[in-house]
């Protein structure tokens, strides 16, 4: 669906809903992407909130142990079950505070993701400070539905939520920590993989040709076991199964009104014909505009707008009062045309947005 969900002198049904501004293009710039790895693990002060970096480190942690953990699992009955037990648990989250740089910019990208919305749901029974009601911790909107397919990816939801936005480390079990997009998993299991590889090598004294085949054993079952389980994923089916009733708009108001991200971008993705992670990417990332044109393409009014900025503020400290108000008047002139030229790009593939954007810079220079 391309067309704008509600006329805009129209407002969302729903109240407050947030976003942030951006790390930049992590693809064409691998210099910010350095910058932000470090920020990510303390290393420098960035323009994150404390909370989204703590929670984006928290996430990394949790990632690469679980990761860590299955990978051990699958080595567990091989030649190599003896020396992995005797490596310290966690070596390749040690390895990774170590040398940040092992961290790639689309798993932090990722993690970022999801620290902001572990930090909206765990708004979940509060209220807010702008007087918004307390959430509904368990999704019972959608959980109620009549629809049987529609409950279920709703639950599913509500499960990943509390996950996400769960406080305690311990729970770092594979089942439910690994849960990403392939190709995010992808890259965590194969860099934990080869700091795994690393330290039994070092342990066994085996050189890497030793070790490798066992390596890419344990790195394709490790993924073959837990890929499919992505949220992200759940949500675009769940939105898909929401966006052709009467009441679509309703839902899209009713999760910015309850806070919850992942519904949110996965509704919009689905009236847009834009990429769920692509979005979300876009309200934990992009430049302010980016997000005014997928505002505005909704039909958003000003105070809509407001509300979304004022939301995400818990991961973006630049969103000042001031700021906040700043984008709200600019966002007051935004026109069709450039909502329809932010929408453009973000259906472009994000690999070629990164080649347009490195070649813009190169031939700037």
């Amino acid at each position: 669906m391309t067309a704008p969900i509600l006329p805009h002198d129209a407002t969302f049904v729903g109240r407050s809903f947030a976003t942030a501004a951006g790390i930049g293009n992590v693809l064409a710039d691998p210099v910010a992407h350095a910058i932000n790895v470090a920020r990510a693990l303390g290393a420098e002060p960035c323009d994150w909130t404390d909370a989204a970096l703590s929670e984006t480190r928290r996430h990394l942690e949790l990632s690469f142990s679980a990761a860590e953990a299955a990978l051990r699992d699958a080595l567990g009955e091989g030649e190599l079950a003896l020396p992995v037990t005797r490596l310290p648990l966690d070596s390749a989250w040690s390895r990774v505070q170590v040398a940040p740089a092992l961290v790639g910019a689309d798993l932090l990208a990722h993690m970022r993701v999801r620290a902001a919305v572990g930090l909206l749901a765990r708004w979940t029974g509060e209220a807010s400070a702008d007087g918004a009601p307390a959430a509904d911790p368990d999704l019972q909107w959608l959980q109620a539905d009549d629809d049987r397919e529609i409950a279920l990816q709703a639950a599913r939801l509500a499960a990943a939520e509390r996950r996400w936005s769960a406080t305690r480390l311990e729970t770092a079990d594979p089942a439910s920590a690994l849960d990403f997009p392939r190709d995010i998993l992808s890259d965590l299991v194969w860099t934990a993989a080869s700091l795994l590889g690393q330290a039994l090598c070092a342990e066994s004294r085996r050189t890497m040709a030793d070790v490798l085949p066992a390596i890419v054993r344990a790195s394709d079952a490790v993924i073959a076991a837990y890929h499919g389980r992505c949220p992200i994923e759940g949500a675009t089916v769940l939105a898909a199964l929401l966006a052709s009733r009467p009441e679509a708009g309703a839902y899209l108001g009713q999760a910015v009104a309850q806070r919850r991200l992942l519904p949110f971008a996965a509704l919009a993705a689905e009236y847009l014909s834009i990429p769920a992670d692509r979005l979300l990417h876009v309200l934990v990332h992009a430049p302010a505009e980016e997000i005014a044109g997928v505002c505005h393409a909704l039909g958003g009014s000003p105070s809509d707008y407001q509300h979304l900025l004022m939301q995400l503020r818990v991961a973006r400290a630049s969103l000042t009062d001031g700021a906040v108000l700043s984008l709200v008047d600019h966002y007051q002139g935004m026109t069709d045309a450039a909502a329809k030229a932010v929408l453009d790009r973000l259906r472009c593939p994000a690999g070629l947005c990164a080649k347009i954007d490195l070649a813009q810079r190169i031939g700037a220079v």
